[in-house]
């Protein structure tokens, strides 16, 4: 039996906590006041009824809608909403099917381009609609917009992501193995959805907790089994992406809108973080549209996936999307886009101003040589191998890098590079700051005893091994191979005096799953010793990076 709720108006707003909360991380103005009213019933085309929240700013006059749709709950953003129902928007906020009072069976994805037009269908009929509307969101609450976008609406006037992906199923398997970690955590926390809590810090703390649980379940459980009971029966989904692992299957179909980045016509503002899970369909998305010649602007910060949530919390890029919201609809397009793509420089505290993705770039090749060598010049094949033994009962960790929670993003690999599993070429310090950016690539040729994954991971060292990019490909089969790995994009500092080192392994676990041919999925890790030998071309490995004027 379906709960009938009646829409009530909660509270009439900013209160003084709010306020002060605004006041103390840089909030500008408050304009007006505004109305929240709660539990407003959506339909949709299947009859399935999803709930939705709106805040009204204070006025006779209409005012342009933010449209947020999220599975998190109506409430989690609300100190974010009511700020910019506060300067002058209307937001409506709606519950994904299954999620925080919505009808339905929640099931990640593949709902949100059909449910996105029934909300934006309903919304045409409301009379605070004035005919405009810009979508919005985080993360899930970015995918949902380039869902919608499978459809166009003349009403719709401009798109804010922040780090936010396009198409799920390739951040999941497009590298070959599965991202593990990520996806198990976010599932765990999904499978908590209902509970009652609508402190973001809470919201946090939570995908921490998710992610810790997981790390230690992965370590001891064979990856079918690795759903908790609650995760068993509240999403069932995971266990299915688990095993559908060939992305040209019809299953995935609805996690991919990759083909509206050549469709997309309004004004976009993005925001990501080099260090998100998400940031290399950031990238892709400001690549394409800004090559179609959208208006767009772009901002890539130095943290991971939590750290721009937080950071709209302390309000840097919610001033700064009030500003392109406020030039956006009223008829001065031409400031929309008046500050440029700015973006935070790894291994400083600067920023800097690009005039594109990826931006002009000279190419500086560092080629290996035995004994861990990174040279300027190439060696001639010497026949030299260095040789690595992956063990699936002690299989090389992960640290740090694009990961949800806790440990994400810049750390030290020392311990790592201390391992036997790991290779490590180093050049020279450095005789003059060099500045990448753009996309390194690394070549190398490897022979191995078994179906393999190799991961590769760029690193600054002075004192200490601080990670800048990676990328990991795996390989059914074994025998030699010769490979060409994109890794992440960066833009990234190494100062004089420092040093670029290559680190090369076999695997990252538990951020992805261990290669299927050494352990299949109904084997717990540490069960058995399933061993791999690695044995890497020196003269072969040569890493090209995308070198810009430091000055």
């Amino acid at each position: 039996m379906v709960q009938t709720i009646t829409a009530e108006t909660l509270e009439s707003g900013p209160g003084v906590g709010y306020r002060l909360a605004w006041k103390l991380r840089g909030g500008t103005p408050v304009k007006n006041r505004y109305e929240r009213t709660r539990d407003l019933r959506v339909p949709l085309r299947d009859g399935t009824v999803v709930m939705a929240d709106l805040y009204r700013p204070g006025g006779a006059r209409r005012r342009p809608t933010l449209l947020v749709r999220t599975p998190y709950g109506r409430s989690k953003g609300g100190l974010e909403f009511a700020y910019y129902a506060a300067r002058g928007y209307t937001v409506l906020v709606t519950a994904s099917r299954g999620t925080d009072g919505s009808e339905g069976v929640f099931e990640p994805m593949i709902h949100e381009a059909d449910d996105g037009h029934d909300v934006v269908e309903w919304m045409r009929e409301q009379p605070w609609f004035d005919g405009r509307f810009v979508t919005y969101g985080t993360s899930y609450l970015a995918f949902t917009q380039f869902a919608l976008a499978e459809n166009d609406y003349p009403e719709w006037k401009g798109m804010i992501a922040a780090i936010g992906p396009h198409d799920f199923g390739e951040i999941m398997h497009g590298r070959g193995a599965f991202d593990l970690l990520n996806f198990h955590g976010w599932s765990d926390l999904m499978s908590h959805r209902n509970n009652s809590s609508s402190s973001i810090f809470a919201e946090t703390l939570a995908m921490f907790r998710s992610l810790a649980r997981g790390k230690e379940m992965l370590a001891t459980t064979p990856l079918e089994k690795s759903s908790t009971a609650q995760m068993r029966a509240l999403a069932p989904w995971f266990a299915d992406w688990v095993t559908h692992r060939d992305l040209s299957d019809p299953y995935w179909a609805s996690y991919s809108h990759t083909s509206v980045l050549e469709r997309i016509e309004r004004p976009v503002l993005l925001n990501g973080a080099w260090n998100d899970l998400f940031a290399k369909q950031t990238l892709t998305q400001w690549r394409v549209l800004q090559a179609r010649g959208v208006d767009l602007e772009v901002h890539m910060t130095r943290g991971g996936h939590a750290e721009p949530a937080a950071a709209l919390l302390n309000l840097d890029f919610a001033n700064r999307s009030l500003d392109w919201l406020d030039a956006l609809l009223d008829g001065t397009p031409d400031r929309v886009v008046s500050i440029g793509h700015r973006v935070a420089i790894g291994g400083t505290k600067r920023q800097t101003v690009l005039e594109s993705w990826p931006p002009a770039a000279a190419p500086r090749e560092l080629c290996g040589a035995h004994g861990g060598r990174l040279r300027h010049e190439p060696a001639e094949p010497d026949g030299q191998w260095t040789t690595l033994v992956y063990d699936t009962a002690d299989p090389t960790p992960s640290y740090g890098g694009n990961i949800m929670g806790m440990g994400a993003g810049y750390v030290n690999n020392g311990k790592l590079e201390a391992r036997g599993d790991v290779v490590v070429y180093t050049s020279a310090p450095l005789a003059e700051d060099v500045l990448v950016a753009g996309v390194p690539r690394v070549a190398l040729t490897v022979e191995a005893s078994s179906g393999f994954d190799v991961f590769v991971r760029l690193c600054d060292v002075h004192k200490k091994s601080i990670n800048v990019c990676d990328e990991i490909t795996r390989f059914p089969e074994g025998g030699e191979h010769s490979i060409d790995l994109e890794l992440d994009g960066t833009v990234h500092l190494f100062k004089r005096g420092h040093r670029i080192r290559l680190l090369i392994a076999a695997g990252a676990f538990p951020r992805f799953d261990l290669n299927p041919a050494l352990l299949p999925i109904d084997r717990a890790p540490g069960s058995t010793t399933a061993r791999l030998t690695l044995a890497i071309s020196d003269s072969s490995v040569k890493l090209t990076l995308p070198e810009r004027n430091s000055g």
